[in-house]
């Protein structure tokens, strides 16, 4: 007897179903691409991001350190949380990592790495301070001191090749402006409540 004739003989006995007997169900067809965003919800005051003052300035601020970090990272391997530690133990000779922070305005964790990276290419040496049994403090190596001079010079041609492009009292207005917005930064108001405030008076 042939397959086709046991399959058949099952049928009629009642017998259980093959694979093959078995109906399959239709799968839906899935929708091509993707949903449709609904209509966005009217907003109040529209808000032109890029014409924002504080958009402005950290906008050309964030091209120049990127200018600069990837001058010195292409050229000797350091970004600019190293270059400041550089410029800032070639000044002050001798730092204490809190006091590099400070004067840095960054945090202790920046300075830590940046040190931790001048150290590693033998450009500072971190060491017990002298003045302070307690605590360590870094300064340049031979090596680290050459390559201040050499950076030094650099920056100083570039900040005079950036202020050529200003007569005298363009320079002095923009410096004055700049140091009114480094005394606006540090007061610049975070609190919500003073924002109602400043709508209730509009």
């Amino acid at each position: 007897m042939s397959d086709q004739d046991d399959r058949r003989l099952a049928r009629r006995s009642g017998g259980a179903r093959t694979h093959e007997d078995t109906p399959t169900e239709a799968v839906p067809a899935r929708k091509a691409g993707r949903p449709h965003l609904p209509e966005p919800p009217r907003v109040e005051t529209s808000v032109d991001f890029t014409e924002l003052l504080l958009h402005q300035v950290v906008g050309f601020a964030t091209r120049f350190v990127q200018s600069v970090a990837s001058t010195y990272t292409q050229r000797h391997g350091i970004g600019l949380p190293e270059l400041r530690t550089l410029f800032l133990l070639g000044r002050h000779g001798r730092l204490a990592p809190i006091r590099l922070a400070e004067l840095a305005a960054t945090d202790r964790g920046t300075v830590t790495r940046a040190l931790r990276t001048l150290t590693a290419r033998g450009l500072v040496v971190v060491r017990a301070d002298p003045d302070h049994g307690r605590r360590t403090a870094a300064q340049l190596t031979p090596d680290g001191a050459a390559l201040h001079d050499h950076l030094a010079r650099f920056v100083e041609w570039r900040n005079q090749w950036l202020k050529s492009h200003f007569e005298q009292e363009e320079l002095a207005t923009l410096l004055e402006l700049l140091g009114r917005l480094d005394d606006l930064s540090r007061r610049l108001p975070t609190d919500a409540v003073e924002h109602e405030s400043i709508r209730s008076d509009d």
